[in-house]
């Protein structure tokens, strides 16, 4: 804390280190959701999204400005959720619908609606709905 108070003091946080901060937060999330979307279960990893969010918004709460909290979750949420978020949908909404795992899919609708992203979801329930209950 001392050291962003620091660089505030100096005038050096918005044009230095907020920018630095959001373009590292922007790859690392970005290099994590490239290695484990497709390595990790469905529901391991919607689980391990909500995980990083949460833990991202603690440590913006206690390490950082208030004034970078917003941008640095709002490149959390883009790189975590939004980017593949129809992508997401489609490999794990049926087999997480035919195991029955709420929990899961109550993870992914709260996640998905933090971006914004609820669409997709509702139209993969109504194709679910028509191809399970057609005779």
């Amino acid at each position: 804390m001392s050291s962003l108070w620091i660089l505030t003091t100096l005038d050096l946080y918005d044009p230095h280190f907020n920018k630095a901060l959001v373009n590292a937060t922007e790859d690392y999330y970005n290099a994590e959701v490239e290695q484990l979307s497709h390595t990790m279960e469905p529901a391991q990893y919607i689980q391990h999204l909500d995980t990083r969010v949460q833990q991202e918004e603690q440590r913006c709460d206690r390490f950082f400005e208030t004034r970078s909290k917003k941008t640095v979750m709002t490149v959390v949420k883009e790189c975590l959720i939004a980017r593949d978020a129809e992508g997401l949908i489609n490999r794990s909404f049926t087999d997480l619908v035919k195991a029955n795992d709420i929990e899961s899919l109550t993870t992914l609708y709260r996640l998905l609606k933090l971006v914004n992203k609820i669409e997709p979801m509702r139209t993969k329930w109504a194709k679910y709905i028509k191809v399970t209950t057609t005779p």
